[in-house]
């Protein structure tokens, strides 16, 4: 009895119970977080911010938290009632936005401008970030060209500002320009997305931004002990959904009454029985059919081609740490994906190593290097095959069993009784023809940053890349194109792609008082080349080793070819703030361009936005409904370079002149004359936004409303036959594109444990 005593004495000597009332600024706040730190015992906050907590003896701090609030820490000591009053979190507004060539707070921006996190994209199983972005930023359109592994993404902002060039934005990975940034870098290094897409944002790019600019920050190492984090998934995919199509039944009956209206009756007999001469041909059809065909069989073409399983497989190991002068991080990816049809699939190997290092007290240098290899099986496309999947007969009638159909190749006979028929057999097409391409690319860069005086710092930035690409096409001799040709044929195509890149600017920022003002100067150089060599073989007796050995080809035809290209620009951009209240910001960049003769290289591009906090005027600081309230203004002009070399030439082409009477091989002029006045297209955007923000910043939404207006298109345009030619490149087109932009995001519940948000965009083109 006494020991019983004893131990229940002891157990209640280690408890402790403590009451207290949560509040905020002006109310009680409902529903708060009361958490033991280091445990994860705690409670919530009633209907009126009280709580009642029993925590152990050894218990040293409570930690008290809320959405839209800053954590509190409280010491407990010897207190049995705590009291808390939560300050409101600036988060939202705090967020930093890389906005070109600098970064500010998201409370700061005055242009058009939407960020996605990176833990937000790894949470989508899917290969690259491009195809994670869908759907999460207003006014970005993402279009995978089909569901093959490694398929071709489309992306474009505002609809694009060009009808025959490129309408890609611009993509910078780390202050430096990628083609393919959105692919080329792997999902689980990136730290952050910021879409500039009004022209008040991109004109900083100059003549690269008139698509929009996507900014892709990249994971840095963080200062502490050494960290080893790996990451895994692994998925399944199925055809989720078959095309209705025919039965056997409905397809014969729908051969009949279309072969009897075309006077093709005796075609329709040969292929699903029946005798033309007798009377009931006619009259008995459709019992005959129904007899015949009621219960047969058909062939389930979308099974055999599209009814395979593919894995998805990613794996990431990152390791990162450091001190407050030195951080690294050191990250590997691999991911494969298996299509659901045979031949087709897409692997990717990349390594990613980042440095920073401060030299000493105001010079701080950066290096960041990558390397991945892919390869593509497939082509990234289904190449076709679902047309001829779905427009299989389901049935050979009486002329071809079911096994015929799908292991052989019978056009032939079709198309003698059908000369609409144009499908082949997919099985036979997919299984005779191989592709791949194979992709390498490196990439380098390094900055240094030197704080020259107080509040103004010089940086000088390079970069490198180096890309090789090599296609290997081969039909075993199969497929009506390689019988065309005499038999087995392939092809391997080569590129080889080198860039580099140097940024220098000069950065200054001082607050007087109630005003801010900020001033950068830039200069950039870059330089691209480009090499291409395609080969294609013909005329193999027999398979044998393919692409292996092309010298078992009799003869072959080739290509080549060899652009550089080069960019010259200069630029600067002010911004102005009075008090966190009025913000204004002025850019302006000036582009120097070889695709364009002397006279119209140069171009230049200004843009002007302005931004009015309503929520810190002197009228608005009573109110307690709105966090944030601001309007934001935008005007500018941006330029698209991103178009073919040479339009200002006239192209030579190989052809032959009878001399003598003897063919001899010379260079003719192209169909295409040049044009020597070609030059910008040039975007003008204007854009009105509303930000606004309540309940404690919880919930979140912006409007913008915009007008691009696209003039000095290139068309390529039909000329008088008289001048000696048919086209010339002339800046003749013009596109308008408007829209409203609705973003609304909110924080519904975020604690220790479980965390609940919402982000919900749409925009429309009511215009």
């Amino acid at each position: 009895m006494l020991l019983l005593v004893s131990c229940t004495f002891s157990a209640f000597a280690q408890n402790k119970t403590i009451t207290g009332t949560v509040k905020d600024a002006s109310d009680v706040v409902i529903g708060a977080s009361v958490v033991v730190k280091g445990t994860t015992k705690g409670t919530m906050t009633d209907l009126d911010g009280k709580y009642t907590i029993t925590v152990p003896a050894t218990a040293k701090q409570l930690v008290f938290s809320f959405v839209g609030y800053e954590s509190q820490t409280v010491t407990i000591g010897n207190q049995s009632k705590i009291d808390v009053v939560l300050k409101e979190s600036a988060q939202m507004l705090d967020e930093v936005v890389a906005i070109g060539y600098a970064k500010v707070k998201r409370k700061d921006l005055t242009a058009a401008s939407v960020s996605v996190g990176g833990d937000e994209l790894k949470t989508v199983p899917v290969t690259t970030a491009a195809q994670a972005l869908t759907g999460k930023a207003a006014g970005v359109n993402v279009i995978t060209q089909s569901g093959a592994p490694g398929a071709s993404i489309n992306i474009t902002v505002r609809g694009g500002t060009s009808i025959t060039q490129s309408t890609s934005p611009l993509y910078i990975v780390d202050g430096f320009q990628m083609e393919n940034g959105l692919q080329n870098v792997d999902i689980n290094d990136i730290a952050s997305i910021d879409v500039m897409k009004d022209a008040s944002a991109t004109a900083i790019y100059g003549a690269q931004g008139s698509n929009g600019v996507i900014i892709i920050t990249t994971k840095s190492g963080k200062a502490g002990k050494t960290e080893v984090n790996y990451n895994t998934y692994f998925s399944f995919e199925k055809l989720g959904k078959k095309l209705p199509i025919m039965n056997v039944l409905d397809y014969v009956k729908y051969q009949y009454e279309f072969q009897t209206l075309a006077g093709n009756e005796s075609k329709w007999a040969s292929m699903f029985g029946g005798d033309t001469s007798t009377t009931d041909f006619y009259t008995g059809a459709y019992d005959r059919i129904q007899s015949e065909y009621g219960s047969r069989k058909g062939i389930d073409w979308q099974d055999l081609v599209f009814g395979g399983t593919g894995m998805l497989q990613n794996h990431n190991l990152n390791v990162n740490g450091g001190n407050e002068k030195t951080k690294y991080m050191l990250s590997y990816n691999y991911t494969d994906q298996e299509g659901i049809m045979s031949k087709h699939g897409y692997s990717k190997n990349s390594i990613r190593a980042k440095i920073n290092h401060e030299l000493w007290k105001g010079v701080r240098l950066d290096f960041n290097t990558g390397y991945q290899s892919t390869t593509l099986e497939g082509g990234g496309s289904l190449g076709g095959m679902l047309k001829m999947t779905i427009l299989q007969p389901v049935t050979g009638g009486t002329r071809f069993t079911n096994e015929q159909f799908i292991k052989s190749d019978i056009s032939d006979e079709m198309l003698a009784l059908d000369s609409q028929y144009d499908v082949y057999n997919p099985l036979i097409i997919n299984d005779a023809v191989t592709q791949k391409k194979f992709t390498r690319q490196y990439s380098v860069n390094a900055g240094l940053e030197i704080d020259i005086i107080k509040d103004l710092t010089f940086r000088t930035a390079g970069s490198y890349l180096w890309q090789q690409v090599r296609n290997d096409y081969w039909d075993d001799g199969r497929t009506k194109t390689a019988q065309n040709y005499g038999g087995p044929y392939g092809s391997r195509d080569n590129a080889e792609k080198m860039s580099w890149q140097i940024t220098n600017t000069l950065n200054y920022g001082h607050q007087f008082g109630d005003h801010k003002l900020n001033v950068l100067l830039g200069q950039e150089t870059s330089y691209s080349e480009s090499l291409s060599l395609d080969n294609e073989y013909h005329g193999f007796d027999e398979t044998n080793f393919g692409l292996n050995n092309v010298s078992m080809g009799s003869a072959y035809t080739y290509g080549s070819d060899k652009s550089r290209i080069g960019l010259v620009s200069v630029f600067g951009r002010a911004s102005y703030d009075y008090k966190g209240r009025y913000l204004v910001t002025g850019t302006m960049r000036a582009d120097g361009s070889a695709k364009f003769l002397k006279g119209n290289q140069w171009g230049y591009f200004p843009s002007a936005s302005a931004a009015w906090r309503i929520t810190e005027e002197e009228f608005m600081k009573d109110q307690k409904i709105f966090d944030n309230m601001k309007l934001r203004l935008g005007y500018g002009k941006a330029g698209n370079c991103n178009i073919d070399n040479n339009m200002y030439t006239t192209d030579y082409k190989a052809g032959h002149y009878a001399i003598n009477n003897a063919d001899v091989s010379t260079l003719v002029f192209d169909n295409t004359l040049g044009n020597k006045k070609i030059k910008w297209e040039t975007t003008t955007t204007t854009n009105i936004g509303l930000d606004l923000s309540v309940l404690h910043s919880r919930v979140n939404l912006s409007v913008d409303l915009y007008n691009n207006e696209s003039a000095n298109l290139i068309i390529k345009n039909k000329i008088p036959p008289t001048t000696g030619y048919s086209y010339q490149f002339q800046n003749i087109g013009s596109v308008r594109n408007r829209g409203i932009e609705f973003v609304l995001n909110s924080s519904n519940i975020r604690n220790k444990n479980f965390t609940w948000s919402t982000d919900f965009n749409i925009s429309f083109k009511p215009f």
